[in-house]
């Protein structure tokens, strides 16, 4: 589960030193434009899923419904089963390769 420091997502989908891995920069969740032999740099291991301090510090959480649609359902932290919404931060979050962080894209 280790993070790319330059673009907050893993490292297996981060598509750094790959030309032809696109998909992340036209839905905007890629903002960092990786070049051919770029690394994904150090991340520390913090026992935490990549991104749910983030999602947590952002107030965003969800909670699963089996067969729903959609299957992630957004709710408030006191919600009985919430949980950290790490998907939102694909969606709503903008990466700070500066401050290694997911922050809200319109704050």
């Amino acid at each position: 589960m280790a993070r790319c420091v330059h673009t907050g997502m893993q490292r297996i989908q981060c598509g750094i030193g790959i030309p032809s891995f696109t998909g992340l920069r036209i839905a905007g969740w890629l903002d960092h434009d990786p070049h051919p032999g770029e690394d994904c740099g150090q991340d520390i291991w913090t026992g935490q899923w990549p991104g749910e301090a983030d999602a947590i510090r952002l107030g965003w959480y969800c909670y699963f419904v089996p067969y729903g649609n959609p299957s992630w359902v957004r709710c408030p932290p006191d919600h009985p089963e919430a949980q950290p919404d790490l998907n939102r931060l694909a969606i709503d979050g903008k990466w700070n390769a500066e401050l290694r962080r997911w922050e809200a894209r319109h704050a």
